[in-house]
C-alpha cells in the first residue's frame, strides 16, 4: 500500500470502526495498531503515518456518532456488521435452555383477545421471536379463542392437597348455552370450549412449541399443565419466565386501559397518553426502539422498573440521523429589528450532519429598514432590554426595548464566530409573513399552538421530523394547518 489515497482510506476505515466501537471516540493507538498490523511495509513510515492517522482521527471524532454510522453504512457497511455481530455476542439475549434436544426450537406468542397490545406485551413478542430468530427457528403467532360464559366446568384431576388453591383440580373445560350465548363466529355449533391453561397447554404441543418464554405470573398455569401433560403422555416444554416490568408513568393494566377508553376519559386506543402500540405509534415511538429495549432487558427473572426516559433514549438513536429539521414557535411573540437594509434569504441544512439530504430556504423581509419576525413565548419571556442574542444562521440582535407581545431589536453584527465569542443564547424564529398553523398534542393530552415554517408543507403525514429546540414529533395531519404529535426531547 503505497498510495497515499490508499493509505488514507484505509485509515479512515479503520477510526471510524474504532469510533463506532467506542461511542463516537476512536483512540490514535489502536488505529495505528491496526493498520500496520494490516500493512506491515508501512512500519518503515511509522512516524509519518502517526501523524497522518492523529489527523484523520480528530477529523473522524469530529462527527456525531449517528453521521459516523450513515457514512460506515454507506461506504464499508461490513463495518457495522462486524460490529453488531460483536455486539450480539457480548450483550445480545443469554442462551436457551437445552436447545440441543430439539432438531429446530419452536416459540409462539398469543395476544389476549380482551384488549389492544401494549408494551407491556412487547417483551414476550418480541424474546419470543427474537430467539427463534437467533437459533434459525420457527415463531408461531397464534389467537387463543376461549369463551368465558358458563353453565357447567369440567376440571382436570391434580391433588386437593396442592399447596397452591389455583392448581387443585382446576378448571379446564366451559359447557356453554349456546341459545342463550352463540359464539360470534360458530353460533351454536359448539357447546363445549376450553378455558386458557387447557387450551394453552395443548396448542403448546400441537404447535410443537419446544420454548415458552412468559411472565412469571403464568408459574401457576405451568404447574396446571404439567398435570395435563403427564396424563396425556408428554415432555413439557422448556419455560423461561421474566419477571414483571413496569414503566413508572405508563398504564399496563388492560382493565384500566380498557375502562378509559370505553368511558370516553381517552379517545381512543391510539389516546397519547396510553401506553398502546398504537399510541406509541402514533407519537412516533418506533418499532425498533421497542424491540433494542427488550432485548437489552432480556428474560431477566427479576422485577424491573424503567422510566419513558430509557425508551426515548433508544427511540433517539434511531430518528435522530434521519428527522429532517424545521423551526416551530410555540405562542409566538414579534421582534422587531431595526436596521436591516435589505431582505435576506437564508439556507438551512434538512439535517445539520447530512448536507445531501437538501436544505429549505427562509427569507427575511425588510420594510423600511425593520424586519419582523416572530419567536417563542419562552424565549420572548427571558429577553432583557441591553442583551444581545444569536438568531440562528441569521445574525446577531441587541434588544432595545419590550412590551407585553413585542421587543424592539437592532442589529448587532452578523457572524456567528461573534455570537461565539460573546456566548450569546441561541433563538430560533420565523418570518412574519412565511408560516403556517401548527398544533402539537403532547403525551399528557394537552396541545401546544404555534406557528411552523411553511416549509413543513413538503413533508408527509407519517414522517418524524424534529422541530429544533422543541422535540421530536410525528406529522399526524398537513392541510390548511398542520398537526403533530409529540414523542420526546
Amino acid at each position: 500500500m503505497n498510495d497515499n489515497s490508499e493509505i488514507k482510506e484505509a485509515i479512515k476505515r479503520l477510526s471510524l470502526e474504532n469510533a463506532i466501537k467506542h461511542s463516537g471516540k476512536a483512540q490514535v493507538k489502536p488505529v495505528i495498531g491496526r493498520l500496520l498490523g494490516e500493512n506491515p511495509d508501512l512500519r518503515s513510515k511509522a512516524k509519518e503515518i502517526s501523524a497522518l492517522v492523529k489527523e484523520i482521527v480528530e477529523e473522524i471524532n469530529r462527527l456525531s456518532l449517528e453521521r459516523q454510522i450513515e457514512i460506515a453504512r454507506e461506504l464499508w457497511p461490513e463495518i457495522l456488521s462486524e460490529e453488531k455481530r460483536k455486539i450480539e455476542e457480548e450483550k445480545g439475549l443469554p442462551p436457551l435452555p437445552n436447545v440441543d434436544k430439539y432438531e429446530c426450537v419452536v416459540t409462539r406468542f398469543a395476544p389476549n383477545p380482551d384488549c389492544v397490545l401494549h408494551i407491556g406485551s412487547a417483551r414476550a413478542i418480541i424474546l419470543s421471536h427474537e430467539y427463534a430468530r437467533m437459533y434459525d427457528g420457527k415463531f408461531i403467532l397464534r389467537f387463543e379463542d376461549t369463551d368465558p360464559r358458563i353453565k357447567a366446568v369440567v376440571r382436570i384431576k391434580t391433588d386437593l392437597d396442592h399447596p397452591n388453591p389455583a392448581v387443585r383440580d382446576w378448571p379446564a373445560l366451559r359447557i356453554i348455552d349456546t341459545n342463550r350465548y352463540p359464539h360470534p363466529r360458530t353460533g351454536s355449533r359448539y357447546h363445549v370450549w376450553p378455558l386458557f391453561a387447557f387450551a394453552n397447554g395443548i396448542d403448546d404441543h400441537l404447535n410443537g412449541i419446544t420454548h415458552i418464554i412468559r411472565g412469571k405470573e403464568h408459574l401457576t398455569n405451568q404447574r396446571r399443565q404439567e398435570y395435563l401433560y403427564r396424563y396425556f403422555g408428554w415432555e413439557y416444554p422448556e419455560a423461561i419466565h421474566y419477571g414483571r416490568l413496569k414503566i413508572t408513568g405508563a398504564t399496563l393494566s388492560k382493565s384500566e386501559i380498557l375502562r378509559a377508553v370505553e368511558s370516553g376519559a381517552c379517545s381512543g386506543w391510539d389516546d397519547p397518553r396510553l401506553a398502546t402500540f398504537r399510541a406509541l405509534r402514533r407519537r412516533g415511538i418506533t418499532p425498533e426502539a421497542i424491540r433494542q429495549m427488550m432485548i437489552d432487558i432480556g428474560p431477566r427473572p427479576a422485577d424491573i422498573t424503567l422510566s419513558w426516559k430509557n425508551l426515548y433514549a433508544y427511540n433517539r438513536k434511531i430518528i435522530d440521523p434521519i428527522a429532517n429539521r424545521y423551526f416551530f414557535v410555540n405562542r409566538p411573540k414579534v421582534l422587531a429589528i431595526k436596521n436591516i437594509e435589505e431582505t435576506v434569504t437564508i439556507s438551512l441544512r434538512l439535517h445539520p450532519d447530512d448536507p445531501k439530504r437538501g436544505s429549505r430556504l427562509l427569507t427575511v423581509k425588510s420594510s423600511d429598514g425593520e424586519a419582523r419576525l416572530l419567536i417563542s413565548s419562552e424565549d420572548f419571556r427571558r429577553l432583557k432590554p441591553g442583551s444581545l442574542i444569536r438568531l440562528i444562521e441569521l445574525f446577531n440582535v441587541k434588544i432595545l426595548s419590550k412590551s407585553d407581545d413585542e421587543a424592539i431589536a437592532e442589529l448587532h453584527s452578523k457572524g456567528y464566530e461573534e455570537a461565539k465569542r460573546l456566548n450569546l443564547p441561541l433563538i430560533h424564529w420565523l418570518p412574519e409573513d412565511e408560516t403556517i398553523p401548527c398544533e402539537v398534542i403532547m403525551p399528557d393530552g394537552s396541545v401546544i399552538r404555534g406557528l411552523a415554517e411553511k416549509n413543513l408543507l413538503k413533508a408527509s403525514v407519517d414522517q418524524i421530523v424534529q422541530f429544533e429546540r422543541f422535540g421530536f414529533v410525528r406529522i399526524d395531519q398537513i392541510g390548511e394547518n398542520v398537526r403533530a404529535f409529540f414523542a420526546h426531547e
